[in-house]
């Protein structure tokens, strides 16, 4: 598996989409799978369960999806905060890290719909502080911003 790790709008779902597309290879998305398994949207996770039940789903997903066939996976920007989640991936392939300035995914985020910036932007740079030695853990890092690119950056790791 190629596992997709970044900051939430930092492109994963949109150039993974895009990048299976180019190589020929399934694409696979935790947040939209966990939305399926628990039958609601993640803010509606995160306002009846809370952020633990959401990140158990999401651990759920990542075990999953990780025996399914060779893919593209997505993952939520925050499913690197498990270690457990970590090692799966680093066991069960490669790790991307797809990273953009925060300033600007800050500038063009819409928080709307994101239950860790329900307040706004401004908690999105904390939530980079905590999170950035985690990213950097990951085999590759990818700063480009189209498909194409990245499908290079990831036949590069295979």
């Amino acid at each position: 598996m190629i596992y997709l790790t970044g900051m939430m709008g930092s492109g994963k779902s949109e150039l993974g989409s895009a990048a299976s597309r180019i190589l020929g290879l399934p694409f696979y998305s935790t947040d939209d799978m966990a939305e399926q398994k628990a039958g609601m949207t993640i803010s509606e996770m995160f306002e009846r369960h809370g952020e633990e039940y959401f990140r158990n789903v999401e651990s759920e997903i990542l075990v999953e999806v990780s025996t399914r066939p060779f893919g593209i996976v997505s993952t939520g920007g925050g499913i690197v905060l498990r270690e457990q989640n970590r090692s799966l991936m680093a066991s069960t392939g490669k790790v991307l890290w797809l990273h953009r300035d925060i300033a600007e995914t800050a500038a063009t985020l819409d928080p709307l719909g994101r239950p860790l910036l329900k307040d706004g932007t401004d908690a999105l740079f904390s939530i980079y502080k905590e999170r950035l030695p985690l990213y950097r853990t990951a085999d590759a890092e990818f700063t480009g911003n189209t498909a194409e690119q990245l499908a290079k950056a990831i036949a590069a790791l295979l």
